[in-house]
């Protein structure tokens, strides 16, 4: 077989470039993404009352902090998919939709952030992103109490549901969020240790970081 050595060459061009452009973009490569997204809430107090206000605030500029290679990143236009998610968990007897025993507050003018049901019959605070001014991301939202019990709430984002990039992306690393909670100040980890569902009071607290930390665990109980 006769071979074109003009069409090798061309292949050699362009594969050299791609490689050349990926080894660019991959030069300080350590592995998953990991961006940091900070979230408080107040009051920081371990048990709080019925009819008291629970306030989950989440605001960061677009130069987004990567915990793994700790730089910035460039996030313009992102989709965060932040969600959260609510337990309780003081009994083997949780109800599945924890949410409705919440009252829940939010500007709709402003977050498209709403609670999202499912064929079991859970719920999720769910949306497709926070609210971007083309400099900064924020989601402000109210949670009221109307049972007593001891609660779970996770908040995150699920930025790996889609097919996104950005300046200096290697395309070898896969990406995932991690929330910053109140600066991990405690967020009454302890209050786990009490539940009868091993998951909570087992499973979570064998990896502390992994399963409550990183993920934005907060537990708190809800008096009379």
């Amino acid at each position: 077989m006769k071979i074109n050595f003009s069409y090798v060459l061309v292949l050699s061009f362009t594969w050299m470039l791609t490689a050349s452009t990926c080894d660019k973009d991959c030069n300080d490569s350590v592995g998953t993404y990991k961006f940091v997204i900070p979230v408080s809430i107040s009051p920081t107090t371990d048990t709080i009352r019925i009819g008291d206000t629970l306030t989950i605030v989440s605001v960061f500029e677009n130069e987004v902090l990567d915990r793994t290679s700790m730089k910035t990143y460039l996030l313009d236009s992102f989709l965060f998919f932040p969600v959260t998610n609510l337990f309780k968990i003081d009994s083997l007897e949780t109800s599945i939709a924890p949410l409705d025993l919440f009252d829940y507050f939010i500007d709709e003018n402003k977050f498209d952030y709403s609670i999202a049901s499912f064929s079991d019959g859970s719920k999720s605070l769910t949306g497709s992103n926070y609210a971007y001014d083309g400099n900064t991301y924020s989601l402000v939202f109210k949670l009221i109490p109307r049972q007593i019990g001891t609660f779970f709430l996770q908040h995150g984002c699920s930025i790996d549901l889609i097919d996104q990039n950005f300046p200096g992306y290697c395309e070898r690393n896969g990406m995932k969020a991690v929330t910053l909670l109140n600066e991990n100040d405690g967020n009454n980890l302890y209050l786990l240790e009490d539940s009868p569902d091993p998951h909570f009071s087992e499973w979570i607290l064998a990896k502390p970081k992994q399963r409550f930390y990183d993920l934005g665990g907060y537990a708190f109980v809800v008096v009379e």
